[in-house]
């Protein structure tokens, strides 16, 4: 079973009012490995019908056997959760343009929560 999003199920989700995410990059940084990634609220978050994209970035805490990456600590003590940013968009091209820039692709979406499926993989967990 595919665990990436088609188009088709990428804007029925999206349309149904779901929050999508995609991982953007695993990798060590200082001994430590640096985890972030994106999430999609559809104007639930943000206003009504407009896009809001959240990019996060977190340090890992595998080690301790912590594996929900929404526990780990923001890599800016700052923030919450790691959001290190956040920005509301007035339509669905604007926000994939920005996720775009970010290193994100329009095909390699998940849905909420199956994020931390594509962290294991990404950090070789088993």
């Amino acid at each position: 079973m595919a665990r990436h999003l088609t188009a088709v199920h990428l804007n029925s989700a999206l349309n149904r009012g779901k929050i999508v995410e995609q991982l953007l990059s695993a990798r060590v940084v200082d001994d430590r490995w640096e985890v972030s990634w994106v999430e999609l609220w559809p104007g639930e978050k943000g206003e009504e019908g407009k896009f809001l994209v959240c990019h996060h970035f977190v340090w890992s805490q595998r080690a301790r056997g912590m594996w929900d990456i929404t526990e780990w600590p923001s890599i800016d003590d700052t923030e919450d959760h790691g959001e290190g940013f956040r920005q509301t968009f007035d339509d669905l091209e604007a926000a994939f343009q920005c996720i775009e820039e970010l290193g994100g692709s329009r095909t390699r979406f998940v849905n909420f929560g199956v994020i931390q499926d594509e962290v294991h993989d990404a950090l070789g967990v088993t």
